[in-house]
């Protein structure tokens, strides 16, 4: 099954129904972009929001949605394919406003921020010979991982985990919590400093070896 290519609608259903680690991976990767758009430009309506500030909310909004055994996502209906989006839409909207209200009186509206619209900006477009070179260096990483660490008995979780935190941008804390990982946050993080270690040691040998052949 090409998790990356079916309909969402089906793709939840799987993640719903198998659990499988995977497949949380691929919806994460779906919504991500939604999620945090939409977190983004509603603390821009009266705050300048931080990387930090922007990740914490977003953070929140999957906390909702994953707490129970993903209670909220079993109970969403689906009048259409793109449903789901306008739901998550409402769910980081819930998410900002609640959090407006508690920082009432410590953070006020910044009037700089709805005339110039300059804020944290989160999509991180690219050109396409950036996109390539980005494609590239992640396929390098991938083997590199493959090569390293695919023997091990937990190489597919932590697999997930590596890309969740690095690819899309999700924080340790919101990983942990995620169907199927279900680890503490410290572990995640242990998983995640022993896999850049290792990374950081192979891709160290393929530069050294790369130089020699050249010579």
């Amino acid at each position: 099954m090409d998790l990356n290519n079916i309909p969402i609608r089906e793709l939840l259903d799987y993640c719903l129904q198998t659990n499988d680690s995977a497949g949380w991976t691929a919806f994460v990767g779906r919504v991500q972009r939604t999620i945090t758009g939409v977190v983004a430009d509603n603390l821009r309506r009266w705050t300048r929001p931080s990387p930090e500030l922007v990740e914490d909310r977003v953070q929140e909004t999957y906390t909702k949605l994953f707490a129970k055994d993903a209670a909220a996502l079993r109970r969403f209906e689906w009048p259409d394919e793109q449903a789901i989006f306008r739901y998550l839409k409402v769910v980081s909207r819930r998410v900002v406003e609640d959090y407006r209200r508690s920082s009432l009186g410590q953070i006020s509206i910044r009037e700089d921020v709805l005339q110039d619209g300059v804020g944290y900006d989160i999509a991180g477009a690219e050109n396409p010979d950036a996109a390539i070179e980005k494609q590239q260096k992640w396929q390098q990483i991938e083997a590199c991982l493959q090569a390293a660490l695919s023997s091990e008995p937990d190489f597919a979780r932590n697999r997930q985990i590596f890309l969740l935190f690095y690819r899309f941008s999700c924080s340790a804390r919101m990983i942990a919590e995620l169907p199927l990982i279900n680890l503490e946050v410290k572990t995640v993080e242990n998983i995640l400093l022993r896999m850049v270690r290792m990374l950081k040691s192979q891709l160290a040998r393929g530069v050294t070896r790369g130089n020699r052949d050249s010579k």
